[in-house]
């Protein structure tokens, strides 16, 4: 039984703002404006029967039915006919219920049979209505439905069908019972109903007393026709029974005053000259677009005049429009304009609504020009015989202003929408569903220029009104929930975003059901759900709704119409966030080769795909190609974008990126923080971008080694991230894997650990097991273990890492050098030589087959070799592998750049092995000064550096200058977190030392602390314990313990014969002192 209510946020009002509860549902509206022009139709009533059993076949309804239907239509009454049971009764209540356009035309012979007995019947028993009297009827409700029931108290209620009641209470119970036994979920309502006729307009809702009429005469049965008005007084539960209800209910003809305003004015819209007609427009009012065609084309058939066939195109071609037939709107709108200008002068205002229709139909086809062009002929018509400020002029402004909106001119949309905004809200109702249109117009335009605040205002402005006018399942509706979709989306409210879209959802599902639905609607539904998913990381998911929205498209659409490129930007952005670059290049082209024949040369959308191709090659690493696309899409925002568009701070992001990479980073800089400014001025609460862009700002600061600024700048952009994600967003595991980089390379290693532990605790939570990111905190976990020197745990998680990756990435992807790389620090940290040299080399051959020869990351693995021949005592090859890239570095950085202190510290140790002391010296000297100029105080490098000088100093005699440098690496290493290893190199320099200026006992002293701490941190076998032996071995010897001296040779002969080559430098001294050894213990 379909029912209007006082919707519940209105009785909410109601009670809060002391505000009337005198409002009725917008179905209410539409059927009664459904019935008045079904009065006025005058048809062959007996043709108009023999169409609907037509149709009732092709729904295969019973033919027995349909056949004892026919006979009785003949010789039966409509309350006869309405009353048994049969297929009408429930065929009208059904489609009065869902307000079924459709089903309800093919009844309207009937309906207006049945009011028109009422009211005839009405007439004749008015005289036995002057008292007071109550009728009653029982009904079962659903929870929902009973809850409104409740809610209406106070207010309107409507039965908005043929109302059957009778005078005998046992008679509704029964029906009660029936109702609620059948299904226990169900609640009974008895309505009481009080009719005064005194104080009523009976005409406007004529009832009677159709006993003698109906089928059922036993039921004292008293028949309201359609639309019905009621007041809820008193609600109350039966005693001993907490399912059946009573609901009292007065008979009235109060009306919705808001609605009542409206429902004149819509009536005064739907404009045709005969009943039929105005009918057709109704159905397109409602979206039902099939059943205003299949009317049109009826009157289309029969029609002879020059006006009603205009009438008629124009007709078509709206609802076509609708439909997103716009070709098919043209021609219709085309045809009707060909009579007009046959037939009327060049300035006729018939003749305006021809231009402004076609004005629609090109800027839906995204002919932007075209559009304008006429959207400016037929305003000039309209202001010759027209006030400025009449209605039909701001349908002018409004149409002009979104031409202006499709081509980005944002201020003069802003100018034309607001003047077109205060016409309609000075001559319309208030809850107008054009108000509702020019509110939502406006919020788009704050939406363009990221004004995300004021965007959800005017759109829920909107939508209050349409969901207060317009039917539940209407197309409108649907695009107003997904408008405030889009906002949630743009604020990083996922959940909501999409709980708005699921509403818009099930409104489409339920007009693809009907038949009454627009297929690209549903497109651009799938599209904003593609785009969630895809911001949320489920990249999959989000692909399957792009391309569920491709293939509508492609269908339904022009090759050259914009949307479809929208498209096809949207599936390549996915590619591009797969790393799928040829694909993503593939679908940027076609977004692009479609926006350039359809949009303006300075068209932000062109503007999108020029910036979106120079993202692909970008990650190609066709640097030149990426910064023309980039410089391209700039040109276009700066001139077509207001200053502070997020757009426009998008370009400056990329070219930032741009200079980042050729390492201009200053310009890198100027760049990031112009973008950074338009994102904290224009969209403060916009945290997504605003931490993105500080981001950007600490990177360049963290390649320029200004690591206290790069630090502040992630950990801003991490409390931001803390503060709008969610705890286990891949974005703020972005932001404490960027500051666990900064502590590593500060030294900071327990920092370090901390921040990546964390990171990978939200990418082990959110990621799959074979993801990148995964990869990459198993990798950085590995690298700080390996600096603790934690090397056993440091090679598991590297091993984790590159498994990762040799499932995910080819052979030959350059990331798996930079895993062997580190897998060989930590086997040569090891001292298990062979496998270090096989994954520097597999690192060497990787990065040799795929980059230029004079990039850095040659430099790096000609340093790991190197660092491997100096190690096995190859002193000359191990110069030859650095200078190789030391002469990349020089071309690829500038003096003094923190890479190259690596190189120095090599060079270094190198030429200190081969004994050429005032060349080691002066480049760990080179080394030193680079730490200093980065102000790394405590880094754990510069502690090594100075040790290192200090070692070079003590062998060119030196000491006590020697124990300087050593003390101040002592003080670093003492102090801080570092590696303890580290501190056993200080200490076993500063033995050798003091044994150099015989202070044998603080000699032993310290290179026995050494010994402990690389006893307890590295293998029985490192190559390192033998340093040590042999140099407790010698002081040993100097102090005549020459068994401590025998044992301690031994063993570092034993460790250097099993780990390095026979001709290593160290494996001959430590044997000269072994036999040096006995020679004196054979003497003594």
């Amino acid at each position: 039984m379909p029912i209007s209510f006082v919707p519940k946020d209105i009785v909410i009002e109601a009670s809060t703002k002391n505000k009337s509860l005198d409002r009725l549902e917008p179905s209410y509206m539409y059927s009664v404006l459904f019935k008045e022009i079904i009065l006025e139709i005058e048809e062959d009533n007996i043709q108009a029967m023999k169409d609907l059993v037509v149709y009732c076949r092709q729904k295969d309804i019973d033919e027995n039915q349909l056949n004892k239907f026919e006979c009785d239509y003949q010789c039966r009454s409509p309350i006869w006919l309405y009353t048994c049971e049969n297929f009408l009764y429930r065929m009208l209540n059904r489609s009065l219920g869902s307000l079924d356009m459709e089903i309800m035309t093919k009844l309207g012979f009937f309906i207006r049979s049945l009011h028109r007995q009422l009211e005839q019947l009405y007439q004749e028993q008015s005289s036995d209505y002057l008292k007071p009297f109550q009728v009653y009827r029982g009904q079962g409700f659903s929870k929902e439905n009973f809850e409104n029931i409740c809610n209406a108290k106070g207010g309107l209620l409507s039965f908005n069908n043929f109302l059957s009641t009778s005078r005998q209470p046992k008679i509704a119970e029964e029906f009660i019972k029936r109702a609620v036994n059948k299904n226990e979920q169900r609640i009974g309502v008895l309505f009481i109903i009080t009719i005064n006729l005194s104080k009523v307009s009976g005409a406007a809702t004529p009832f009677a007393l159709i006993e003698k009429y109906s089928s059922i005469p036993r039921e004292r049965e008293i028949l309201f026709s359609m639309h019905t008005v009621f007041r809820v007084d008193k609600i109350k539960k039966t005693v001993g029974n907490s399912r059946i209800w009573k609901v009292h209910l007065t008979l009235t003809d109060t009306n919705d005053p808001e609605l009542a305003a409206l429902t004149c004015r819509i009536r005064e819209e739907l404009c045709g000259s005969t009943p039929l007609q105005r009918l057709g427009h109704l159905m397109i009012k409602v979206g039902d677009f099939n059943q205003a065609e299949e009317i049109y084309n009826r009157l289309l058939e029969n029609i002879c005049s020059d006006d009603d066939r205009i009438y008629i195109y124009h007709q078509l071609g709206l609802l076509n429009v609708g439909q997103d037939k716009y070709t098919d709107a043209a021609t219709f709108y085309e045809k009707s304009l060909e009579i007009k200008q046959k037939t009327l002068p060049e300035d006729h205002p018939s003749l305006a609504t021809s231009y402004n229709n076609l004005g629609g139909v090109c800027q839906k086809k995204g002919e932007y020009l075209k559009a304008r062009e006429f959207y400016e002929k037929a305003l000039q018509i309209k202001m010759k015989s027209l006030d400025p400020n009449d209605l039909v002029c701001a349908t002018s402004y409004n149409n002009i202003g979104s031409v202006y909106y499709e081509m980005a001119d944002y201020s003069k949309t802003l100018e034309l929408y607001n003047k077109a905004h205060q016409i309609f809200e000075t001559n319309l109702p208030r809850n107008h569903p054009s108000v509702a249109t020019s509110y939502s117009n406006l919020g788009g335009v704050y939406y363009k220029i990221g004004d995300y605040p004021m965007t959800r205002k005017f759109y829920e402005t909107a939508h209050k009104i349409f969901e207060h006018v317009l039917l539940p399942n209407h197309t409108d509706l649907a695009i107003s929930y997904s408008n405030i979709a889009r906002v949630y989306h743009k604020l990083d409210q996922y959940p909501k975003a999409l709980e708005f879209y699921e509403k818009a959802l099930t409104i489409l599902k339920i007009r693809e059901k009907a038949l009454h639905w627009n297929p690209t609607d549903l497109a651009t539904y799938y599209n904003n759900i593609g785009a969630i998913y895809s911001d949320s990381g489920d990249l999959a998911k989000a692909l399957e709704f792009h391309q569920n929205a491709l293939k509508i498209r492609e269908t339904t659409l022009h090759p050259n119409h914009p949307n479809l490129a929208s498209s096809y930007n949207n599936i390549g952005e996915l590619y591009q966030q797969m790393s799928d670059h040829s694909k993503a290049l593939e679908f940027y082209e076609k977004a692009c080769d479609i926006r350039e024949k359809s949009l303006t040369a300075n068209h932000p959308d062109l503007a999108t795909s020029y910036n979106n191709i120079g993202e692909v090659y970008q990650s190609m690493h066709r640097d030149d190609k990426a910064l023309q696309s980039y410089q391209k899409a700039l040109k276009i925002r700066e001139t077509a974008l207001p200053s502070n568009h997020p757009s426009l701070a998008t370009s400056y992001n990329n070219m930032g990126q741009m200079f980042y990479i050729k390492r201009e980073y200053q310009e890198a800089l100027r760049f990031y923080k112009k973008a950074c400014q338009i994102f904290e001025t224009a969209s403060p609460t916009n945290g997504r971008d605003i931490a993105t862009s500080y981001h950007n700002i600490g990177e360049v600061y963290h390649s320029m080694h200004s690591y206290c600024k790069a630090l502040e700048c992630y950990k801003t952009a991490c409390e931001i991230r803390e503060k709008t994600m969610q705890p286990n967003h891949s974005t703020l595991a972005e932001s404490y894997n960027n500051i666990g980089v900064v502590y590593n390379d500060i030294g900071d290693y327990q920092n370090a650990l901390e921040f990546f532990k964390k990171s990978h605790e939200i990418r082990e939570k959110t990621l799959c097991q074979n993801d990148p990111n995964l990869a990459d905190s198993y990798s950085n976990i590995g690298e700080v273990c390996k600096d603790l020197g934690d090397y056993t745990l440091a090679l598991e998680y590297y091993v984790k890492a590159l498994e990762i990756r040799e499932n995910v990435l080819s052979p030959n992807h350059l990331d798996l050098a930079t895993l062997y790389t580190g897998i060989g620090h930590v086997y040569k940290s090891l001292a298990d030589y062979p496998n270090a040299l096989e994954f520097y080399r597999k690192a060497l051959e990787l990065r040799e087959a795929n980059l230029p020869a004079d990039n850095k990351d040659l430099a790096t693995s000609y340093n790991n070799i190197a660092s491997h021949y100096h190690a096995m005592g190859n002193y000359e090859k191990a110069l030859n592998a650095v200078l190789k890239a030391f002469k990349i570095q020089q071309k690829n950085f500038p003096e003094n750049y923190q890479d190259f202190a690596s190189t120095y510290n090599s060079l270094g140790k190198i030429y200190r092995s081969m004994k050429d002391y005032s060349r080691a010296l002066h480049y760990f000297k080179e080394c030193l000064m680079i730490f200093q100029q980065l102000e790394l105080e405590t880094h754990p490098s510069r502690a090594i550096t100075y040790s290192n000088i200090g070692d070079v100093i003590q062998l060119m005699g030196h000491y006590e200058m020697a124990i300087s440098f050593h003390r101040k690496a002592l003080k670093i290493q003492e102090n801080t977190q570092h590696n303890s290893l580290e501190c056993s190199m200080t200490y076993t320099n500063l033995g050798e030392t003091f044994r150099e200026m015989k202070d044998y006992s603080t000699a032993i002293t310290y290179l026995q602390r050494a010994l402990q701490i690389r006893e307890n941190k590295l293998p029985k076998n490192h190559p390192d314990l033998a340093v040590t032996y042999h140099s407790l071995a010698k002081s040993y010897i100097a102090t005549h313990q020459y068994d401590m001296a025998m044992k301690n040779a031994q063993q570092a002969v034993d460790i250097a014969k099993e780990k390095l080559p026979s001709t290593h430098p160290h494996l001959l001294e430590y044997r000269k002192t072994s036999e040096q050894l006995r020679d004196l213990i054979n003497t003594f």
